[in-house]
């Protein structure tokens, strides 16, 4: 299974950060291999439409379930009408995020949370 994981850096000991359009990096965590590698989000600095620019970020690197904080009304849709599931997780190390994943302690996200207004937020 492939997880994506907001997160403030680019190792699997950084925080995960729990602003899904804008966080710095996204994990793209191989639960086969037990392997990461990290993806800078593009839509971190953008003015607008950064959720959706972040959720397309996930369907190319073919993720199956994500990891975030909190995940604004634009994203949430993409990922609302697709076979992704995204979980709520607090802000701790990116490898206890995945092991609360893997041992059913996380809730899935069943609704948006606010809009940000771009980079005035």
């Amino acid at each position: 299974m492939i997880i994506g994981i907001s997160s403030t850096g680019n190792n699997m000991q950084s925080a995960l950060d729990m602003r899904f359009g804008r966080c710095s990096f996204f994990a793209i965590y191989n639960t086969d291999t037990k392997t990461a590698s990290f993806v800078e989000n593009a839509a971190v600095s953008a003015s607008g439409g950064a959720g959706t620019v972040a959720a397309q970020v996930m369907i190319d690197n073919n993720v199956e379930t994500i990891i975030t904080g909190n995940m604004g009304p634009n994203a949430f849709g993409v990922f609302n009408n697709s076979d992704i599931k995204v979980y709520k997780c607090a802000s701790v190390p990116l490898e206890n995020a995945v092991q609360l994943y893997l041992d059913s302690k996380l809730e899935q996200i069943s609704a948006a949370g606010p809009a940000h207004a771009g980079m005035n937020r």
